[in-house]
């Protein structure tokens, strides 16, 4: 809904416990856009290097009868976007990007999967969007709520909302996936990330890690 009344070019999408800086370089940002002609490009969160999550940027969907399976990986080859130092194309970012708004936001948050429609949105948007990851952007990602800036009854709330007993996450997860189920017939999802390497094994290895509905 918030995207549809978006008037610019532009819009940028992020968490609200996230921090813009010096180095959240939105004219950069722009620049890549502008001169790419790419929908979204995403930036690094606390870092400008490619991290363990955004290393696994490319979305396989293996399809089956019973149900397909989304699976998030390395790429086998890194492609760079021509122009652009540390930038990769990739199917999906972290929840800090800049996007098209008259491309982008024709694809639009499933307002069902409330709170964790990052990954669906960008299973969506495959073959209709292109994505870009350029680690120059960044933000900062708050944690932690500082004791010394906020009354308790503010304290206890953030901490009720950040800290979900183990029994109402078990059951909120039930029912996003039984949402994805009846919305994508998406059955089973998977994460393949690089491991460092051992002594014992010098090249990266991996290491996967599977959920079943």
């Amino acid at each position: 809904m918030a995207i549809s009344q978006v008037r610019t070019d532009y819009f940028v999408w992020c968490d609200d416990d996230f921090i813009f800086y010096e180095e959240s370089d939105m004219e950069y940002m722009v620049d890549v856009l502008d001169k790419s002609g790419f929908d979204i490009v995403g930036g690094g969160v606390d870092t400008h290097e490619r991290n363990a999550w955004q290393s696994s940027d490319f979305i396989e969907i293996k399809t089956s009868p019973e149900g397909f399976c989304y699976i998030r990986k390395p790429f086998a080859t890194l492609m760079k976007l021509p122009g652009f130092e540390n930038c990769y194309v990739v199917d999906i970012v972290l929840n800090f990007f800049m996007a098209r708004t008259n491309t982008a936001g024709t694809v639009r948050m499933d307002p069902n999967f409330n709170r964790t429609a990052h990954m669906q949105y960008f299973v969506d948007s495959l073959g209709r969007l292109r994505v870009a990851w350029c680690g120059k952007a960044s933000i900062h990602h708050v944690r932690y709520c500082p004791k010394d800036e906020h009354s308790e009854e503010q304290l206890k709330l953030y901490n009720d909302r950040r800290n979900v007993a183990e029994e109402d996450k078990g059951a909120f997860n039930k029912q996003m996936n039984t949402f994805w189920f009846y919305r994508n017939h998406m059955k089973c999802k998977a994460t393949v990330h690089l491991k460092e390497p051992t002594r014992k094994n010098k090249r990266s290895s991996f290491e996967f890690t599977d959920y079943i509905y």
